[in-house]
């Protein structure tokens, strides 16, 4: 196996020589992703594609030929020796690639970008070019870094904070700042970046061409969900979700609003993942678990509908959307109590939760094959069901349907 790493913005990628060929080190990625050490019975339409040890797939992104990419990070010995005191292994951003030929093994692993070790995000334009997003190395001048895959080599382009969403069309990404951050969108391009201030703090961007952008987010000083949406010279509002968040919440509990994830289809079929924070409080005005109240929200063009999630869920995680091909969304990373995070599928305002195959397992991000109904899902499980801590004893995997699934 041929390992690519490039080096520099826009430098071709050189070949290296296969990691599992030097000599054994403490580095867990040492040799090549362990497909098939779980076997796990197919559950309900879905299935084990693999796991993967050395690392962990952190998003997902399909293409309409087939292809299928796993955006990551793992953990690789240095090409330079390490200086002293320093481990001799680094964090490195991996992308496996998938055929629609064979979708149980990649055909291809491609080192990440040099301007970023850890890859968070990943996106593909409707060419089928994938874009990436993550964090840059601890010695860089720069915070992150969004690149682009040309089939060959990386082009890269510098930012200077950590995006929490991206979205690509044409030879453009669009990536979100934090919260905390001034209330800018950025757009990437060959020529540059340009920073777009708009009236609210943006959380969630979709893209379905260079003259259609769309930006979710919440009103900077109200409880209070806000959409915006770029004609390729101008943001405009548009109408958003209304529903009374705080419904069945006492003022004192309320936390936060914000917007998990943004999916648009169509100027007419948008759907939209909506959290309100609660922190209830007992009899001692004491509490220190969070939860939320989970909100999909859907336009048809005219109106907006929406419904509250059945329970529960933790705060710490943040769901993503994926169409089902057929008028209805998945739903992944929706973490609960004492268990794993599920995935769940929406239609017609129905939650139906999904168990993934295999011990405790769990989705957390959630793609599909445009143009078809099937669905990939990224996320961990457990090696061990009996161990109760669970630091140590999850390993990230990565599952999908043959297209039939109907909850």
């Amino acid at each position: 196996m041929i390992v690519l790493s490039a080096c520099g913005a826009g430098a071709p990628a050189s070949p290296q020589p296969d990691p599992a060929a030097a000599s054994a080190s403490d580095c867990p990625a040492e040799t090549s992703p362990q497909r098939d050490k779980l076997h796990v019975p197919a559950r309900d339409g879905w299935r084990l594609v693999g796991t993967f040890p050395e690392g962990e797939i952190n998003d997902i992104a399909a293409t309409r030929d087939g292809t299928l990419w796993a955006i990551g990070s793992r953990e690789a010995r240095r090409a330079e020796a390490p200086e002293a005191g320093r481990s001799e292994c680094s964090r490195q951003g991996v992308v496996l690639k998938y055929s629609a030929k064979d979708a149980d093994r990649p055909e291809a692993e491609i080192a990440g970008p040099g301007c970023a070790e850890d890859l968070a995000h990943g996106a593909v334009a409707a060419s089928g070019e994938l874009w990436v997003a993550g964090s840059a190395p601890s010695e860089s001048k720069t915070a992150a870094c969004v690149a682009r895959w040309t089939g060959r080599d990386w082009r890269e382009y510098p930012l200077e904070f950590q995006p929490e969403d991206l979205a690509v069309t044409g030879d453009e990404a669009w990536v979100v700042r934090p919260a905390d951050s001034p209330p800018i969108v950025t757009q990437v391009t060959p020529a540059g970046s340009r920073a777009h201030r708009l009236k609210m703090t943006p959380m969630a961007v979709a893209a379905l061409s260079p003259t259609s952008v769309w930006v979710a987010g919440v009103h900077p000083r109200a409880d209070k969900i806000m959409i915006s949406h770029w004609d390729g010279r101008a943001w405009q509002a548009v109408p958003s979700p209304a529903p009374d968040i705080r419904a069945g919440v006492r003022p004192d509990e309320f936390e936060s609003l914000g917007v998990s994830d943004l999916l648009v289809l169509g100027p007419r079929d948008i759907w939209l993942d909506v959290t309100a924070g609660v922190h209830p409080l007992d009899s001692d005005g004491d509490n220190d678990l969070t939860f939320t109240k989970e909100l999909l929200a859907h336009w048809d063009g005219s109106s907006w509908s929406w419904s509250w999630q059945p329970g529960r869920r933790r705060l710490s995680t943040m769901p993503e959307l994926g169409s089902d091909g057929r008028g209805g969304v998945w739903l992944s990373g929706l973490g609960i109590y004492d268990g794993p995070d599920e995935i769940a599928h929406v239609s017609g305002g129905r939650w139906t939760p999904i168990t993934l195959p295999g011990d405790l397992a769990g989705g957390d991000v959630v793609t599909m094959r445009p143009g078809t109904s099937r669905a990939w899902v990224a996320g961990y499980l457990a090696v061990d069901r009996d161990v109760d801590n669970m630091e140590g004893n999850q390993i990230s995997a990565l599952w999908t349907t043959d297209g039939t699934v109907s909850p």
